[in-house]
């Protein structure tokens, strides 16, 4: 066995160890005022797959296919008895996989502080846009997003593109009214990156939201705008438009999730694509869950993709999970999606191919 074979083991073994004693309540620390909540998920896993047409099909140790490996810190200081409180957190990301091949393994995710009371809450630094909360929602298995790798990747990479929903933006102003009855809404700004040189009104995105949430019931709609700044690549300017539609709804044993995405531009090509997902979670005890999830996205110049996912999560307690699932993605002669969210080496193939991929994994938090 080789020195990497070696590291891998060791730092896989060590996850599983770690995850065993895990606590179904969150650490908080406490004094006079001020609470303090540390948090932190782990999240690793053997993947192996027909991942691209520029290589054969193999085996790797990856990271994050359930949810996103993260370190991070809430404070929550209360201003007395009047119902008010400034808050504050701080998260990094964690890419494990880059530890055993010498890379950065600690990447930015978010921070930001606000108020809250009453009236709802105000922020400002490194934040999500609204529409992600609306998208997140039609993800019915347990943690969201990465766990649909090949059906979320139809959508977050393309048809969202710079608006999408995933990902921090920098430089957010949000406020986020008070649960009524079940209906929310959140606004948000982003002042983006821009400089001088590419103009004041660049690179910065704006958006809301309005959800009802009922327990398992969901319904929302999400709306973003986004002015793009010349990148490395290219010196194309143009606004972009997202709009997102998702539900949620548990019907017997079954939870159900779907959304409708459609995002354009106004570039001269007129850009645009739209994507429909459906998913099911089918709950078989307090341990065992199947999930399955279909996706299908138009895009412009003729592009066609359909993705497919089934999965099994046996939960140890609600912060330790073993899980293994198995994706497929069908592209047209003019698509050319692969799994940019199972793994970062493989996000496009050639035109007219179709990747495969499963995994096996484990999942600690607390």
């Amino acid at each position: 066995m080789n020195n990497n074979k070696q590291r891998v083991l060791c730092f896989t073994l060590l996850a599983s160890a770690f995850a065993l004693p895990a606590h179904a309540q969150p650490i908080v620390w406490k004094t006079g005022n001020l609470s303090i909540n540390p948090y932190g998920i782990l999240d690793l896993n053997v993947q192996t797959g027909d991942f691209s047409n520029r290589a054969p099909a193999h085996t790797m140790v990856s990271d994050g296919n359930l949810q996103a490996s993260r370190f991070g810190v809430k404070l929550d200081y209360a201003l007395g008895d009047s119902g008010y409180a400034l808050q504050a957190f701080g998260e990094r990301g964690l890419v494990l996989r880059r530890l055993w091949k010498g890379g950065q393994v600690s990447t930015n995710r978010g921070y930001g502080a606000g108020v809250s009371g009453p009236f709802g809450s105000v922020a400002m630094g490194s934040l999500y846009m609204p529409i992600y909360w609306v998208f997140l929602d039609s993800d019915v298995a347990l943690y969201g997003l990465s766990n649909m790798a090949a059906i979320m990747s139809l959508e977050h990479t393309t048809t969202l593109g710079k608006s999408g929903t995933g990902g921090f933006y920098d430089t957010t102003v949000r406020y986020r009214s008070p649960e009524v009855n079940g209906f929310s809404t959140e606004v948000g700004y982003s002042y983006g990156n821009s400089s001088i040189e590419h103009g004041p009104n660049q690179n910065r995105s704006s958006g809301f939201n309005v959800r009802y949430r009922n327990g398992f019931t969901k319904l929302g709609y999400g709306y973003n705008h986004h002015d793009s700044a010349p990148t490395e690549t290219s010196s194309e300017l143009y606004n972009q438009t997202t709009h997102v539609v998702s539900g949620n709804y548990q019907w017997g044993g079954v939870i159900w999730g779907a959304n409708y995405v459609y995002s354009k531009r106004d570039t001269e090509a007129r850009w645009f694509a739209s994507a429909k997902m459906v998913n099911a979670r089918i709950v078989l005890d307090e341990h065992n869950d199947l999930t399955f999830g279909l996706s299908h996205r138009i895009e412009a110049q003729g592009a066609r993709a359909w993705a497919a996912h089934a999965g099994y999560i046996y939960s140890f307690n609600p912060n330790t999970q073993l899980y293994t699932y198995v994706s497929h993605i069908n592209n047209n002669p003019h698509s050319t999606q692969g799994f940019s969210l199972l793994s970062e080496d493989y996000p496009s193939v050639a035109a007219g191919y179709d990747p495969w991929a499963g995994t096996l994994g484990i999942r600690w938090s607390f």
